[in-house]
């Protein structure tokens, strides 16, 4: 038989030592129990939600697998930034991540430069892979984070992307001025036309470091997580009925 597995919490090897949390030693206690009192589950994965509920752990001590949220815990919710607060973050930065679909049908990333000008993002390319993998398929993200002061942040943009042939867009954004970072001849202009954009904001504070485990992920923590993120959940389809003749 597989001997059970006992998580452990990683940054917490050993035992709470005098005058660690009660929620530290709570842990401890759960984790611990599980070796010596209960028996293996399958696969020898031992089920955090069966030990907390054995111990009784109060809901706003249970861990991150039985779906406690760090979002759920006040001035830890990240701020979720508006579009224009995006397109300015977009604007002071020159380096993002371009996120597509490769040849071979996996996803891929790469590091370019972009320009940002009324609302899309130009990007210079040589005829490479990236470029003709979007080509075929133009369906895009483009990732860009950063730190100030007091927060971090990141922004997403989706979109479709295209080249572009106009020249006189291309002297109306000024994108023939706007420099690569490498030393390979980009003589084309990518620009990516957003359909959404998000951003979040995440200050700069210290925050607690819950356990974490290597058990399965249940429904019911699933849906917790969901309602405690404010998530609606998957609406059940439904169809018109038939038309009577």
């Amino acid at each position: 038989m597989t001997p059970a597995v006992l998580p452990r919490k990683l940054g917490f090897p050993s035992a709470p030592k005098k005058g660690e949390s009660d929620c530290a030693s709570r842990n401890w206690d759960l984790l611990s129990d599980a070796r010596a009192s209960s028996a293996p589950r399958p696969g020898g994965i031992i089920e955090i939600e069966h030990y907390q509920n054995r111990h009784s752990v109060p809901a706003h001590r249970r861990s991150v697998m039985t779906a406690r949220s760090e979002d759920s815990q006040p001035g830890l919710r990240p701020d979720e930034l508006g579009e224009a607060d995006c397109w300015e973050l977009l604007r002071t930065t020159q380096l993002c991540r371009l996120a597509f679909t490769g040849a071979d049908g996996f996803p891929d990333i790469r590091p370019v430069n972009h320009l940002a000008v009324d609302r899309t993002i130009y990007i210079r390319s040589a005829v490479d892979s990236k470029f003709l993998a979007v080509a075929s398929q133009p369906r895009v993200a483009v990732e860009v984070d950063g730190v100030d002061d007091a927060n971090f942040w990141s922004v997403v943009v989706r979109g479709v992307v295209e080249q572009v042939t106009s020249e006189a867009e291309l002297h109306r954004v000024g994108v023939e001025h706007f420099k690569s970072w490498t030393a390979m001849p980009k003589l084309f202009v990518l620009k990516v036309t957003a359909s959404e954009i998000t951003g979040r904001r995440f200050p700069k504070v210290a925050h607690p470091t819950p356990p974490v485990y290597a058990v399965p992920v249940t429904e019911t923590a699933r849906s917790r997580h969901q309602e405690l993120r404010g998530e609606r959940p998957a609406p059940i389809p439904h169809f018109q009925p038939p038309s009577q003749s």
